[in-house]
């Protein structure tokens, strides 16, 4: 009867998001992780094929999180309630999650992109997209804008420009946004009402 394994994937992902989010992906390696998990290396890359598949799986796991999240706000009937509800899920998320906040927040597209996890992690990361698009796709049907790039800068403002710029300082520090932002996104939201019929 073989031991019970007495560390998990997990565990492992957690210590890669820390290190992430406080000192940017650059910096992830395979030792620090080991060290943060209290594991040695070779346990590490039992569970691991390499330091990318580990840096991927921190975002996806982070990206997955959210995203779930994300689509159900902006799955609303009325367009502009959505688009609201997508704008506030974004402070919402990094007050529950703010190690997952701030570890979306230290990857850049580029970065992610470089890396070589694996064929079932690179269709993870596929997947999201293709969700997203989706999404993003139908609130733009609905949109009330009169073309479609100005549909796509509005949402693209609204849903992640803007609420990110609300928030970014706040996790830099490795604070949860407070709720006064909150209030500034919903009335910038609001202040596009007319466009989002």
């Amino acid at each position: 009867m073989g031991r019970a394994a007495r560390f998990d994937e997990a565990q492992f992902v957690r210590v890669a998001q820390r290190v992430i989010a406080t000192e940017g992906p650059a910096e992830l390696t395979v030792q620090k992780i080991a060290a943060g998990a209290g594991a040695t290396i070779g346990s590490v890359y039992h569970r691991f094929p390499s330091l990318d598949a580990i840096q991927a799986l921190a975002w996806i796991e982070a990206a997955e999180a959210f995203q779930g999240g994300f689509l159900d706000a902006i799955a609303k009937t009325n367009l502009f309630e959505s688009v609201r509800a997508g704008a506030l899920y974004t402070p919402d998320f990094a007050r529950r999650d703010l190690l997952g906040a701030r570890t979306l927040l230290r990857f850049e597209a580029a970065g992610l992109k470089a890396l070589e996890p694996g064929p079932a992690l690179v269709q993870r990361i596929h997947r999201l997209e293709r969700q997203l698009r989706r999404a993003l796709g139908s609130l733009l049907k609905r949109s009330g804008t009169r073309s479609k790039a100005q549909g796509i800068a509005l949402l693209q403002f609204l849903l992640v420009e803007m609420p990110l710029a609300a928030i970014k300082p706040h996790l830099r520090r490795g604070q949860a946004p407070p709720a006064q932002v909150d209030s500034l996104i919903g009335k910038t939201v609001d202040a596009f009402a007319g466009d989002l019929k």
